[in-house]
Parts: structure tokens; sequence; C-alpha cells
């Protein structure tokens, strides 16, 4: 089994949280996904492209860190927008 697919599900993931706060607010999901893709393009292609001798671990590692953080303050957002429309 591939180990990058943990890292894939998260930015799939990440994704569809995005896009679940683009149906509220469309700026906040515009930012987020500008966000979103200027931190993962670089890690993404320094992994698969720049990673000899053990430092696609370090991309993978800062990668999967910086996602989670992501998919965590987007998870807080979500929550705090759909408590003030209910």
């Amino acid at each position: 089994m591939n180990e990058n697919i943990f890292v894939y599900a998260l930015s799939v993931f990440c994704i569809i949280l995005i896009f679940t706060i683009f149906r509220k607010k469309k700026i906040n999901g515009i930012m987020h996904l500008i966000i979103f893709f200027f931190y993962t393009l670089p890690l993404y292609y320094l992994m698969f492209f720049k990673g000899a001798g053990g430092a696609a671990f370090t991309w993978y590692f800062y990668l999967f860190i910086i996602t989670i953080v992501h998919i965590i303050s987007l998870a807080f957002i979500i929550f705090r927008t759909y408590k003030k429309t209910s």
C-alpha cells in the first residue's frame, strides 16, 4: 500500500470542507482554496520531484501537519457558521 494515500485522503477531505464553506460564504471559500493550493502545490512538488535521500518524508510530514491544521480550522469555521444560521 502506498504511504502517500493518507495525504491524498486528507487533501480530498480538505477540499470537500472548503466547498462546504463555499456554499455559504463564497469569498471565504475562495480564500481557503487559494491558501490550500498555495501550500499543497509546492509541497507535493518537493515531495515527488525533490525527495531524494529521505527528504520526501520531510515534505510529507509538513504536508500532513499543515493539512490537518487547515482541516481543524475549517471544521471550526463550519461549526461557527452553521451555529449562527440555526
